[in-house]
């Protein structure tokens, strides 16, 4: 599946990358956050991973992130493989 999103901000390009860089920030805008761990490479840096936990509804969502693309304050690309606990559980009791 392939997602693509394009929104307008009204702030500068750097203002608006600057705040988008910054990890402090995502529990502002990431609605259920539980917690993002970077996991390897350069943090920001295209070919970084990061583990990013979320709950929805009753569901905690792992999303494995992998920065494809960067070129700040223009585009920025990212893969996420997402593994739904709840979804592993049901597929597993499957006879």
């Amino acid at each position: 599946m392939q997602y693509s999103r394009q929104i307008e901000i009204n702030l500068p390009r750097d203002q608006t990358a600057a705040l988008f860089d910054d990890p402090d920030n995502l529990s502002k805008w990431m609605q259920g956050l539980v917690s993002f761990d970077h996991l390897d490479g350069e943090p920001g840096a295209k070919g970084a991973r990061s583990r990013i936990m979320c709950v929805q509804g009753n569901r905690e969502i792992e999303i494995i992130e992998t920065i494809e693309d960067r070129v700040m304050p223009f585009m920025f690309k990212r893969e996420t493989e997402k593994q739904m606990r709840a979804f592993k559980e049901f597929a597993e009791a499957q006879p």
